[in-house]
């Protein structure tokens, strides 16, 4: 977890063995008809992280049974999803950069229920503003801002348990952020930190 004083790293945590995929009243998959012909449906590693208005229950199903039939193009998967979006995580991590890249054209924008579950309970868990989505294309990097990045970043790690979620940097500043995105996110890490 720790890279020294000015910052921490949350692992990241994969998919589990065991989803909850959530199903209608009869025990169908809900499902949402994407603009390109795949249809949409949910899953969660924690039934209980269900709301009670999506859907009527959860089936018990492994995920590498949703990885095949996503491997069809019928459908895609989204895990522990949130908010009226509905945006979760994926089966594939996002990329990441070459490490001797350096991002110029970094934009920020503040970590909640469109990124997932993982992204609103990682939000709720530091003081408010202080979580960021940092993006450089098809890029991104999620970031907590803080003076206490080692405590931070075990609060965050407690919040989140065993949910899947990407690595999470915990930062001071831009300083603590990855190589790539260093210069790039300068001015977007510490105009948000001051702010605060």
């Amino acid at each position: 977890m720790d890279r020294g004083r000015s910052a921490a790293v949350v692992q990241r945590v994969g998919i589990p063995v065991e989803l909850h995929l959530v199903v209608d009243s009869r025990g169908r998959p809900e499902r949402e008809q994407a603009d390109r012909g795949a249809a949409v449906q949910w899953a969660y590693s924690d039934p209980t992280d269900r709301p009670t208005g999506f859907g009527a229950g959860t089936q018990c199903i492994s995920s590498d049974t949703l990885r095949q039939r996503e491997a069809t193009g019928s459908v895609r998967f989204v895990i522990d999803p949130a908010g009226p979006s509905r945006a979760g995580t994926e089966f594939l991590p996002p990329p990441r950069p070459p490490v001797l890249a350096t991002l110029r054209s970094v934009t920020s924008t503040p970590l909640g229920t469109a990124a997932g579950l993982w992204a609103a309970i990682t939000a709720d868990t530091v003081s408010p503003g202080r979580s960021l989505m940092l993006r450089s294309g098809r890029w991104s990097l999620p970031v907590v801002l803080t003076e206490q990045p080692r405590a931070t970043a075990e609060a965050i790690v407690h919040a989140l348990g065993n949910r899947p979620h990407p690595a999470i940097f915990v930062v001071e500043g831009a300083r603590g952020l990855p190589r790539p995105w260093r210069t790039g996110a300068h001015a977007a890490v510490e105009a948000a930190f001051l702010s605060l």
